[in-house]
């Protein structure tokens, strides 16, 4: 099935960087989130039911403010979430401050071997530090170069092309980030491009003593006459599925009927290195958000050859309507 899943495409010599992403800062909903609860109470009619709530929270010491954006239940189902999180409490919260999160519930055992799928809350809050102004101290810092090619008989010293991953933390706003490379391309010599092109970068909205500024972005090597492997521009779920690492020890489950099916997202395979690149195709719907988070969080693995230029490379996948379960 690999070789279903690639394709081999030409390439011009350049080295690219791609659009920087930033990595969200742990705010207090991932540090002092506390619950008398630790789990809905199962209604004997719930079999089946799905319930998804959006919570703002406001004091460190009252409940959270809910909003039931999905409930195919009935009252029974909305009443056992709604209890369960409104046990929550943010005792780190600071005053004046607020935190905004997601979360959803699967009721998919009839009584008595009940089972409830509660996933994780998901901090929406965002992080507002970094504008698109100061962002063009990285948008528009020059690109990384190519390294030179040796031209000797001996093919074993070139630089084949690659994708380097960065991760790159702003503590100051007039120096340059500390970068971790998580990702070399295969090659040390590319990762180093990276490195030396990086010592330009700033953030001037990073400052002393806040929270750094935490940011990946990749950067693609090619050059003309190479065709690498990538993930063909359009695949199937089941398709994709086959490159997930152990999919079988996955104990997840998604109702894609209730997400708006048939549906199309992009995703950029990054694992095991970062969080893939995932982007939903024509209008948003935030009941997809578990599923697309577990797209994000998946390792996939490439055959050794491919790996090089497969990582990094995007996929339009057709996601069709029916119930994903390995729970």
């Amino acid at each position: 099935m690999f070789a279903a899943c690639f394709a081999a495409s030409a390439s011009v010599a350049w080295a690219q960087g791609a659009a920087t992403e930033l990595v969200p800062a742990q705010g207090p909903l991932t540090t002092c989130l506390a619950s008398t609860s630790k789990q809905p109470v199962y209604p004997d009619v719930a079999a089946g039911a799905v319930v998804r709530v959006v919570m703002r929270f406001d004091s460190a010491n009252e409940p959270p403010r809910v909003d039931v954006k999905f409930n195919n239940g009935g009252a029974l189902s909305e009443k056992a979430v709604l209890e369960h999180v409104g046990t929550y409490r943010l005792p780190c919260l600071k005053p004046g401050s607020s935190a905004t999160a997601s979360q959803e519930f699967q009721f998919v055992s009839p009584a008595p071997a009940t089972k409830i799928i509660e996933a994780p809350l998901r901090d929406d809050t965002p992080d507002t530090r970094v504008s698109k102004e100061c962002l063009r101290g990285v948008l528009e810092a020059p690109k990384p170069d190519f390294p030179q090619r040796r031209l000797i008989a001996d093919t074993r010293d070139m630089v084949e092309p690659g994708i380097v991953l960065t991760r790159m933390t702003f503590s100051r706003p007039d120096a340059p980030p500390a970068v971790e490379i998580l990702y070399d391309g295969g090659d040390r010599r590319l990762a180093s491009a990276v490195e030396s092109a990086i010592e330009a970068y700033r953030l001037p909205c990073a400052k002393v003593g806040e929270k750094p500024i935490v940011a990946a972005q990749k950067f693609l090597f090619a050059y003309e006459g190479y065709a690498p492997a990538q993930l063909k521009p359009k695949l199937a779920l089941v398709q994709l599925l086959t490159l997930v690492k152990d999919m079988n020890s996955h104990k997840v489950r998604f109702d894609l009927t209730t997400m708006g099916c048939p549906f199309e997202v992009d995703v950029t395979a990054y694992t095991p290195y970062m969080p893939n690149g995932v982007g939903e195709v024509g209008p948003r719907d935030p009941n997809r958000r578990e599923f697309l988070e577990w797209l994000r969080a998946v390792t996939f693995e490439f055959p050794p050859a491919a790996k090089r230029t497969a990582i990094g490379s995007s996929s339009r996948i057709t996601v069709p309507c029916a119930v994903l379960d390995f729970s």
